[in-house]
């Protein structure tokens, strides 16, 4: 069965360097529509990715990057992770294949019980 392509991918994750699946932008790029698909890019990356361009040019996606806090957070949190004064695994609290994307964003909703709900294409 193969993944439906969608309008519009956020990739609120980034680049984790030590994570052993391919960057969440490469799968971005393999789910959003051809010609008019839109990829959202606000997650940041530790690291440079290891990206193959041609999906984008051969689907010609438009990929936009977007942030939303200064570069003191940014620093502060980087530094954080660094360090292991944070542990990011511990973060996400609930994973889900997207065939249950509706359970996965009704438990993301309740705050008191989810921290980072992740959809597993």
């Amino acid at each position: 069965m193969s993944t439906p392509a969608v309008d519009i991918v956020y990739d609120c994750v980034g680049y984790m360097k030590d994570r052993p699946e391919p960057p969440v932008i490469e799968q971005a790029l393999s789910m959003v529509r051809d010609s008019t698909g839109r990829v959202v890019e606000i997650g940041i990356c530790e690291a440079t990715v290891p990206l193959d361009f041609i999906s984008m040019v051969v689907k010609q996606v438009t990929m936009i990057g977007s942030v939303g806090f200064s570069r003191e957070d940014l620093a502060q949190a980087l530094d954080m992770i660094w360090t292991k004064k944070v542990d990011r695994q511990g973060l996400i609290s609930h994973e889900f294949p997207l065939d249950q994307a509706k359970e996965a964003f009704e438990t993301a909703r309740n705050a008191q019980e989810s921290v980072k709900v992740l959809l597993k294409p």
